[in-house]
């Protein structure tokens, strides 16, 4: 390959950095501290790694997380469940707004059982 030839295909290429780096992750359950939320079926999360670090979002609880590394950002997502968990799908209708009935709803829709690890 001619040098003109190398210059213009390395101009047309994408630089490495620009590529994104995505990441499929599947939950069957949810941990957080010494909890379990087992889940009916798994759930696929797609994270995506930029220059903040690895970021998650899931749609239809409307869960964002970012973290520096996908460790950390697997770890935070499973956080924000349980705690949506725990805020909604264990509260009286009664106490609740109707789009937050709505949110326990699609909540106990997705979770089996909890449990507790030693």
């Amino acid at each position: 390959m001619g040098v003109e030839r190398a210059e213009s295909y390395r101009r047309n290429k994408t630089p490495l950095l620009e590529i994104p780096v995505k990441e499929r992750i599947t939950f069957k359950e949810i941990c957080c501290e010494k909890n379990i939320l087992k889940l009916k079926s798994p759930i696929q999360i797609e994270g995506e790694l930029s220059s903040e670090g690895w970021i998650f979002y899931y749609k239809p609880l409307d869960i964002l997380v970012c973290a520096p590394t996908l460790e950390d950002c697997m770890e935070d997502f499973q956080e924000e469940f349980y705690l949506l968990y725990e805020a909604y799908a264990k509260e009286t209708d009664e106490k609740l707004t109707e789009v937050a009935r709505q949110l326990k709803r699609e909540l106990l829709d997705m979770s089996l059982e909890m449990s507790h690890t030693k």
